[in-house]
């Protein structure tokens, strides 16, 4: 499923301190992708859906902690708690999972919300490129 394929790489990609998506995009071949970020002094927010599903990640600094939010639309419980398990599996933090939601607690690593925010533009360009197959890859 997407949300879930892009689940695992946004939160993997969160663990590093990055996130994914800027503004409202078009894929080709007709695929509409919708993906926003949002901040704050301390926090980052990334919505992103494709083909109804969509997930909302929500990365918030605190000292020399961060906390990472992720919320998933459009899938399964038992694909959520497959992405539940790579979380944590993959995450480097404490990892909770409750309801469609996956909470990762750990250590900033000089993460800042500059950082998260211009990886968020980066990221949300290159799904801008992708077509229904790099799509499908993911």
């Amino acid at each position: 499923m997407i949300a879930k394929k892009w689940g695992l790489a946004l939160s993997l990609t969160f663990a590093f301190g990055l996130m994914a998506c800027d503004s409202s995009s078009g894929g080709k071949g007709g695929n509409t992708i919708s993906c926003k970020v949002t901040s704050t002094s301390n926090s980052v927010t990334m919505s992103a859906s494709y083909q109804g599903q969509s997930i909302t990640e929500k990365v918030t600094l605190q000292g020399d902690n961060m906390i990472q939010t992720t919320t998933y639309s459009g899938m399964t419980q038992s694909e959520f708690n497959e992405e539940c398990e790579d979380a944590k599996e993959y995450s480097f933090g404490d990892v909770t999972c409750e309801g469609k939601t996956i909470t990762v607690k750990g250590e900033a690593y000089g993460v800042t919300i500059g950082k998260l925010k211009e990886s968020a533009e980066e990221m949300c360009d290159e799904m801008k490129s992708m077509d229904e197959e790099d799509l499908e890859d993911r």
